[in-house]
């Protein structure tokens, strides 16, 4: 078990010496506490729009598609912001069809946005990255 401090109002101290061997039992991990992602998932979208700018547009399969691929994700940074996480689970799992060719198939397919597998595959599991903190309930 894992307690993320300070625990937010309303949340119930795990008896670990109670409950703790259950988890053990079912080979279960327990994190609780202050583990509200959106923070860690606004920055890591903003990170992510920082790396695509940096990419050569060359290295897009399509000419709009770095400057759609930047604007989807200045859209996912206001729907966080404005606490529309649903929205921006949307989008990501919509894009992240757009740069599976290199991590499924070892090589850039037809609808691939990115041709370059090094640049694709850092994109595709950043986007595997927001998708699973966006899945923690908070």
């Amino acid at each position: 078990m894992i307690k993320v401090e300070p625990l937010p109002e309303g949340t119930t101290e795990v008896d670990t010496l109670e409950a703790g061997w259950n988890f053990v039992d079912e080979g279960k991990i327990l994190i609780y506490g202050a583990i509200d992602p959106i923070e860690t998932v606004l920055l890591k979208v903003t990170t992510l729009k920082n790396y695509i700018l940096g990419i050569e547009k060359s290295e897009f399969k399509h000419r709009l598609a770095k400057r759609i691929l930047v604007h989807r994700l200045s859209l996912m940074e206001r729907f966080l912001k404005g606490g529309h996480e649903r929205a921006v689970v949307w989008q990501l799992r919509r894009l992240s069809k757009k740069f599976d060719g290199c991590a499924i198939a070892g090589g850039a397919d037809r609808n691939d946005w990115l041709t370059e597998c090094n640049e694709q595959l850092a994109v595709y599991w950043a986007i595997h990255e927001l998708n699973v903190l966006l899945d923690i309930e908070h």
